[in-house]
């Protein structure tokens, strides 16, 4: 069975709102994973590829790890990336790609969970 992926935040904590960010600022995308075979270990884990922002940017940054429930695989990761200094985009997306132990592979992704310099009502 594929891991299960779940509770996932995209969010800035510098800007006016979570879900609006500026030129500089730190993007932190955190979410849950649940399996039932051996999930990878590391930092980051092998088998996990993570982006924010839209394709060809910069490399995201493991940040941590850990364990929600002991009698299940399951385990929260946090992943943070930082919006450059003349962005030529306005929305910033996802892309996360989990691989358990059995090689299962579950894949998610949104495109515009934060929007840069202004209200997404007013775009």
């Amino acid at each position: 069975m594929a891991p299960y992926i779940s509770s996932v935040s995209l969010s800035n904590n510098a800007g006016p709102s979570q879900w609006i960010a500026r030129a500089g600022s730190t993007l932190t995308l955190s979410f849950s994973v649940r399996d039932d075979a051996e999930l990878a270990d590391g930092t980051p884990p092998a088998g996990f590829l993570v982006s924010v922002g839209p394709p060809g940017s910069g490399p995201t940054t493991y940040e941590s790890a850990s364990s929600i429930n002991f009698l299940t695989i399951s385990r929260s990761f946090s992943y943070s990336w930082r919006v450059p200094t003349l962005p030529t985009f306005t929305r910033v997306g996802y892309f996360i790609s989990v691989l358990d132990g059995a090689g299962n592979v579950r894949t998610m992704s949104a495109e515009g969970a934060v929007h840069l310099g202004r209200s997404p009502d007013l775009a």
